[in-house]
C-alpha cells in the first residue's frame, strides 16, 4: 500500500466505485483515515482479493465518506490512439469559452440527470404491451457548419439569460 495525491490519477484508471462503511467498533479508524487522508489530499492505493482475483484499489476520501474505486492496471489501459492537430485559438475565443464556462457553472445535482434512454425504452415497452403498433422515425440528416465565435456568444447570452430568469 501506498499513498498518491488525490488528483494526480487520471479517471481512465478507475474502474468500479463502490462506498466503504464501517464495521461495528471500527467507525474510529475508519473517520480517522478518512480525516487524515482528506486533510492531506491524498488517496490510499492498494490491492485487494475480489473472487479469485487480485484486484488493484483506491481508498478516496470524501466529506461524506470513504469511496473505494477498483483500478485498472497500467496493461490494461491503451494509449490514446487519436492525436489531432491542435489549432490555435485565440485569445478571444478562449475568453468566450471561459465566460460560457462560468456563466453555466452549478454545483452538481445527479437528481437533475434521467437515463433518457431507459425511459424511453419503458415507453416503448408500455406501448407493445398495450397492442400498439411502434413506428420508428427517421433521423435527421441536416449537417451544418457552425461558426464557432457566434455559436459561443448565442451561448453566453442564453447562459446569462437563463441566470437572470433563474
Amino acid at each position: 500500500m501506498h499513498f498518491a495525491q488525490l488528483n494526480q490519477i487520471s479517471p481512465v484508471y478507475y474502474e468500479k466505485t463502490y462506498q466503504a462503511a464501517p464495521e461495528p467498533g471500527g467507525e474510529k479508524a475508519f473517520e480517522l483515515l478518512r480525516a487524515a487522508l482528506m486533510s492531506e489530499q491524498k488517496i490510499a492505493i492498494g490491492k485487494t482479493v475480489i473472487g479469485t482475483k487480485d484486484t488493484l484499489m483506491a481508498i478516496i476520501p470524501r466529506e461524506e465518506g470513504i469511496l473505494i474505486s477498483t483500478m485498472f492496471y497500467a496493461d490494461e489501459i491503451k494509449e490514446l490512439q487519436k492525436q489531432y492537430t491542435k489549432p490555435v485559438v485565440s485569445e478571444q475565443e478562449l475568453n468566450m469559452a471561459k465566460t460560457l464556462i462560468s456563466s453555466m457553472d452549478t454545483p452538481f445535482d445527479p437528481a437533475k440527470y434521467k437515463d433518457e434512454y431507459q425511459e424511453k425504452i419503458r415507453e416503448l415497452i408500455e406501448i407493445k404491451i398495450s397492442g400498439k403498433e411502434i413506428v420508428a422515425s427517421e433521423p435527421d440528416r441536416d449537417v451544418k457548419v457552425i461558426d464557432l465565435m457566434e455559436a459561443l456568444k448565442a451561448s453566453v447570452e442564453k447562459a446569462k439569460n437563463d441566470k437572470e430568469s433563474a
